[in-house]
């Protein structure tokens, strides 16, 4: 079995970063020819396509989602070898030399319905349930919110491509929707392998539309982030909270939504069917 071919989101003015990834992957024992940096797709406020922006995409995920569509999943299909997608801000949580066997054992132990294991800590890490494999190496993903880094099989890219082409929303989300709805089988990686680093925080923007799920997520996000001192470099670890209380403030958003929402209609139905109406009657019966 070979080792995963590594792929790295990279922009061309972030010498420093690549620099980094490289030194980390040399580190790892993985040599030139095993990675590839990839130039990310170039997406104005004005070039973004039109089914991106129905969504409230903004250039920086719509620019990350058409560069694994049109750039890093067609070497894939050349290649035909499992690969990681890794953004260029990681660092390691194990010694690096024993990442490579490390993987590759997790490779032999990962059951045979895998489309992609998560490498890095997830929001999900603090509410894992069930190990997977003897070894306590993997364990099974239900809503994991995190993408930068994660191996995909091979064989089953397709299956991937049609997720992230059929809902056009960021990564971590449109993952996590597709790991729930069971388009996707997905493990994670225990411990995890990778972390992002505070001091390279990622600059792709969040939507800023109050309007969007997304919004609202990544501002509970922050309420719990312990990360706050950027100026050193450490790993960002998850929010130790249970990812469930997050879906439960989304939950109820929802409710208070849609009572806001039928509130809102019954009044519409008071005013224009009954005091208009009623009006319209009452006149006619005094004519």
């Amino acid at each position: 079995m070979s080792f995963p071919f590594v792929f790295i989101i990279n922009k061309r003015e972030r010498t420093e970063r690549k620099q980094k990834m490289e030194d980390l992957l040399q580190k790892i024992g993985i040599t030139p020819t095993e990675y590839e940096f990839v130039v990310p797709v170039e997406i104005t406020d004005d070039t973004i396509p039109e089914e991106y922006q129905k969504n409230r995409m903004n250039k920086g995920n719509t620019s990350l989602n058409l560069t694994i569509l049109t750039k890093v999943f067609p070497k894939i299909r050349e290649k035909k070898r499992d690969f990681i997608i890794m953004e260029d801000d990681l660092m390691a949580m194990m010694p690096e030399k024993e990442i490579k066997s490390y993987i590759s054992q997790m490779l032999r132990e990962v059951p045979d319905d895998w489309n992609m294991i998560y490498l890095e800590y997830c929001l999900e890490m603090c509410s894992l349930g069930e190990t997977v494999t003897k070894t306590n190496k993997l364990k099974k993903a239900y809503h994991p919110y995190c993408a930068a880094a994660i191996l995909f099989r091979a064989e089953t890219v397709t299956k991937v491509q049609n997720c992230i082409d059929s809902r056009k929303n960021p990564l971590s989300f449109t993952y996590t929707s597709c790991i729930r709805e069971k388009e996707l089988i997905a493990y994670i990686a225990t411990p995890p392998i990778f972390a992002q680093d505070v001091l390279m925080q990622g600059d792709i923007e969040h939507t800023k539309s109050p309007w969007s799920i997304h919004f609202y997520l990544n501002r509970i996000l922050k309420m719990y982030d312990d990360n706050s001192d950027t100026t050193v470099s450490k790993p960002r670890l998850p929010h130790c909270m249970d990812s469930r209380e997050i879906f439960d403030y989304i939950r109820w958003g929802n409710v208070g939504g849609a009572l806001i929402g039928f509130l809102f209609l019954l009044l519409m139905y008071r005013y224009f069917f009954v005091v208009k109406n009623g009006n319209g009657r009452k006149t006619r019966n005094n004519n």
